[in-house]
């Protein structure tokens, strides 16, 4: 091998380590519960004798909406992942823990749980969340289309659902 050779192979390698070390740092995001209402009782204001046990389903989100990365939709049909900024842990596990914690306190009196729930307590209502989209477009909006359903008696019995 010629010492140009080696001379420019040398010199490729140095760039390519400056390009890596010179990289973005990642940027973290979490989503939180909305703060309480001054008109929402009291989540510890009981409303019945026993408290009510609810329990929230795994969330079920897109798999484009799957990974660490932030989505941005460009266009209808055309997605756009941020390396850098990402979601600080799984978004499905997020959403979950976020809406218990909003369930919690606007239910009054409610015990809510997100399943498998580790523990034996009477199930009265079961939420299944299906979120559809959730993601920003060039402008900064975002989008979240989301369906729920909540039963009763163990699962078995539809009691209410929207879109």
């Amino acid at each position: 091998m010629s010492a140009a050779v080696r001379a420019a192979a040398v010199l490729l390698l140095c760039v390519m380590l400056a390009a890596c070390a010179a990289s973005e740092p990642s940027r973290f995001y979490t989503l939180t519960p909305q703060p309480p209402d001054r008109a929402e009782p009291a989540a510890g204001a009981p409303t019945r004798q026993a408290p009510l046990n609810v329990a929230l389903s795994p969330v079920q989100v897109p798999r484009y909406l799957d990974r660490p990365q932030l989505v941005t939709r460009t266009h209808a049909n055309t997605l756009e992942l941020a390396e850098f900024d990402k979601w600080s842990e799984p978004l499905s596990d997020m959403i979950g823990r976020v809406l218990a914690e909003d369930l919690s306190r606007r239910l009054a009196g409610a015990r809510v749980f997100l399943l498998p729930v580790r523990q034996a307590v009477p199930i009265e209502r079961i939420v299944d969340i299906q979120v559809m989209r959730f993601d920003a477009d060039a402008t900064g909006l975002v989008t979240l289309h989301a369906r729920w359903q909540a039963f009763s008696k163990g699962g078995r019995t539809l009691i209410a659902a929207e879109e």
